[in-house]
């Protein structure tokens, strides 16, 4: 019984020293130009910052373009190899203070790594990204030939590939070309994913650690004009008026006025907005309402811009519609009931609120109203009116004219 609590004893010991150890996790080798990507996990005292930072190539110091953040618990950087020569280098923490198995340490972190004779085919600049906004990134063809490179971002993260609104996308970098590649963020709560970069046997997983984006923290131009969020991506029903509200904002100290709007070309037959120009407070909102109609299934893609003065904005709209909600690709779609609505029957029925999909329909989550029995205001008005003019007549004829034709009280007059 005592050896085995002493073994066990010994394990907590070895588990918890290898649990809070400080580590550099990095690749053993990589090739001439190639972008280094390392995490570092560790209790430490002393928060890293590019001065902790140093880089040898057997016993000398050699400088490369770095940078590095903090990301929860773990610190990210990256290193730009371009210009280096193969030999044997490392990377060293230095300078700072961390606990490994309840002791306090100074002493420096290295880890080794390797360089080839070899050429990447591309690097990228930034190797992390931890920002609430729209961002960036530039890629190298270090190749003297064309190299084909494909981007990914994750289905479920916050962010799309430039204007496209598209989560994937390939593109071809020509020898010795430089491309800069946007990426949209829009609102939401923090996430932390990887951006993907491949072409052949080099692929890079970007850390993208995007924080908690709120209107205030929009990426918008010199003169604070902006849409809340792009792309928007709506589903629609086949052959019904839907309509969708939209926001603009002026997040600038001064009032906007005349703000117009336009509907790109390959938009245009299937959307329109209540308003051509408005006018907008300062440090305030408007509210758009558009109208969508398709009687076929068919999807479109395209802008809605606003314009005033020398500025202007965008936002990219994502429109599918579909006869049947069950067509829309989500697997995590609920059915009607779950969201707490029914099916409207749309021969004999009408939803009072825009229907949502669902996995079984188009689910109403409001009142499904008879069509025969609909109450038409427009007709209520005019019948009320009518009345009240017949009325009237009757009242005017009763009180002018049945008045005037009363009989003669021959008793009344006078004799002479």
């Amino acid at each position: 019984m005592k050896k085995i609590l002493f073994i066990s004893f010994l394990f907590l010991i070895f588990f918890n020293n290898f649990s809070t150890a400080a580590e550099i996790n990095i690749k053993s080798e990589y090739t001439q130009g190639e972008t280094l990507i390392a995490k570092i996990s560790g209790d430490f005292i002393t928060s890293l910052s590019k001065s902790n930072i140093f880089f040898y190539k057997g016993h000398t110091k050699v400088s490369f373009e770095y940078d590095i953040t903090k990301i929860g618990y773990d610190y990210y950087m990256y290193a730009i190899l371009t210009g280096k020569s193969e030999g044997n280098y490392s990377l060293s923490l230095e300078n700072l203070k961390y606990n490994t198995g309840g002791i306090v340490s100074e002493e420096s972190l290295v880890k080794n790594f390797s360089i080839t004779n070899q050429t990447t085919k591309f690097s990228v600049k930034p190797g992390w990204i931890n920002t609430a906004e729209d961002f960036s990134l530039s890629l190298k063809n270090l190749k003297d030939f064309p190299i084909d490179i494909t981007i990914s971002v994750p289905e479920s993260t916050r962010t799309y590939i430039d204007s496209t609104g598209k989560k994937e996308i390939s593109l071809t970098l020509g020898p010795g070309e430089t491309e800069r590649i946007n990426f949209l963020v829009t609102l939401g709560d923090p996430i932390f994913q990887n951006i993907t970069l491949s072409s052949g046997d080099l692929t890079y997983n970007i850390p993208l650690y995007l924080q908690k984006t709120i209107l205030s923290s929009i990426n918008t131009d010199v003169h604070s004009l902006g849409f809340q969020s792009s792309p928007l991506i709506i589903v629609v029903p086949t052959d019904s008026d839907y309509k969708q509200i939209i926001y603009l904002y002026n997040l600038n100290d001064s009032d906007m006025e005349d703000v117009s709007f336009t509907i790109s070309e390959e938009l245009s037959s299937y959307a329109s907005l209540d308003k051509k120009k408005v006018d907008i407070m300062s440090n305030s909102n408007t509210s758009l309402e558009l109208l969508l109609y398709s009687p076929e299934e068919k999807e479109v893609e395209g802008y809605i811009y606003a314009d005033v003065d020398d500025v202007s904005t965008a936002i990219f709209l994502d429109v599918q519609f579909l006869e049947n909600s069950s067509d829309i690709k989500s697997s995590s779609i609920k059915n009607c009931s779950e969201l707490g609505g029914v099916i409207c029957n749309t021969e004999t029925n009408r939803c009072n609120v825009n229907p949502i999909p669902a996995s079984d329909g188009w689910c109403c989550i409001g009142i499904c109203e008879n069509k025969d029995s609909e109450f038409n205001f427009g007709k209520f008005i005019a019948i009320i009116l009518i009345l009240s003019l017949i009325g009237f007549a009757f009242w005017f004829y009763f009180k002018k004219y049945k008045r005037s034709k009363k009989p003669v009280d021959l008793l009344k007059i006078p004799k002479h």
